[in-house]
């Protein structure tokens, strides 16, 4: 009988965040010929600012068409290097995010971020009120903060880290 040994065992949760995280594994890659994966989905849109624009966070993006970036192809350098947990390599499997825990369908925005005190960490935004208190987004919310440092980010002026 085949070993179905999984290449990730041994390895714990923080150094294979860290491993992905050093990949710079980005949900966009430069270039106009870049497919969109997001699906329709623009919640990161809102709630992360875009320097290049002036856009500030937890506001709608002027290029958000409803359907997606109207400007994809040209779309701003911060809005390239964005990393969304739901749609890059390797996060969605290491976070065990299920399809309806799509920003757009869960109103939680998850970006896994390197910091160099802190370690690797995932920072939630909650793009709808009450997202983050509601049954799947605590559900999602806990599962992260056993394994990961969680900053949640309610709104410009309110955070928390969460422990499990």
């Amino acid at each position: 009988m085949g070993s179905s040994r999984n290449p990730t065992d041994g390895i714990g949760t923080s150094t294979l965040l860290r491993m992905t995280l050093n990949q710079q594994a980005h949900c966009h890659a430069p270039g106009p010929d870049v497919e969109n994966l997001c699906g329709g989905c623009t919640e990161c849109c809102t709630t992360q600012a875009v320097v290049e624009i002036g856009k500030p966070r937890f506001t709608k993006c002027a290029y958000d068409d409803g359907k997606g970036c109207s400007h994809y192809e040209s779309r701003p350098e911060g809005c390239r290097q964005y990393t969304c947990a739901f749609i890059a390599p390797g996060y969605r499997d290491l976070f065990h995010m299920r399809s309806e825990d799509r920003p757009d369908k869960l109103g939680l925005v998850l970006y896994p971020v390197l910091d160099k005190k802190l370690g690797p960490m995932v920072i939630i935004t909650v793009s709808r009120p009450g997202a983050d208190e509601a049954y799947w987004g605590q559900k999602l919310i806990n599962r992260l903060a056993k394994k990961h440092l969680v900053l949640l980010v309610k709104d410009e002026k309110t955070s928390r880290f969460v422990r499990p």
